[in-house]
């Protein structure tokens, strides 16, 4: 039997495309208020999706983003402590609510290089990240 040219071109490349999901949890968390502002990135550090994750009364916090293609991303995240959408920081410019980054990376005076952010996914994965 022959396949038609159409399925062997585009149809079946498109089906053996995997998708992955991604579970990040999140550590570091010391008052159960608030929730946590998420982003997913590329690996170029361009947002694809932001979540706005609840705190809940207890257990762990985390978030899966489903349907994900192999590849590398980053994830930043932060506490937003008074759910303002916003990190709170002081006249100095230092935040004042805990944050963190994939790879728990952190930079000197801003945010950390992308290179120290990135990871793959290349099946189902579950990171942690620790806010301070």
């Amino acid at each position: 039997m022959r396949l038609p040219l159409f399925l062997i071109t585009f149809v079946i490349p498109i089906l053996s495309i995997a998708q992955h999901s991604l579970t990040v949890e999140f550590t570091g968390i010391t008052e159960r208020r608030g929730n946590v502002m998420l982003a997913l990135r590329d690996a170029n550090g361009n947002d694809l999706e932001q979540v706005i994750v609840d705190i809940p009364s207890s257990g762990t916090i985390s978030h899966t983003f489903s349907s994900l293609s192999g590849g590398s991303y980053t994830v930043a995240c932060y506490h937003d402590k008074n759910s303002n959408q916003e990190l709170d920081k002081n006249l100095m410019g230092i935040p004042q609510e805990k944050y963190g980054f994939s790879n728990d990376a952190r930079g000197t005076f801003g945010p950390p290089d992308l290179e120290d952010q990135r990871f793959r996914v290349n099946a189902d994965r579950t990171i942690r990240i620790r806010l301070q």
